[in-house]
């Protein structure tokens, strides 16, 4: 008998600190698992951030370039027939 409650004893010693290497391993993961979400979220941000200065730099560019055309145009003289002019072959 004395045996068997030997033996009874270290199984509860061995599933108690199994159960403990389990428990810090579980934390060990959610900490890592934190760590993870944050880096994507901050992933995320950087690439929504990237995306909007992007789309802001475009809209600067073209609405320039937009105003210089606009401003070529009302400089050169249009390309109508006056009545100085030969007539076009």
């Amino acid at each position: 008998m004395a045996h068997e409650e030997n033996k009874r004893e270290a199984n509860e010693e061995l599933t108690r600190t199994i159960e403990f290497e389990m428990a810090a391993k579980r934390a060990e993961w959610q900490r890592s698992r934190d760590r993870f979400r944050k880096l994507r979220m901050l992933s995320f941000s950087f690439l929504s951030l990237v995306i909007v200065g992007t789309v802001i730099a475009l809209l600067a560019i073209f609405s320039r370039l937009n105003e210089a055309r606009e401003q070529r145009e009302a400089f050169s003289p249009s390309p109508t027939v006056s009545p100085q002019s030969p007539p076009p072959r």
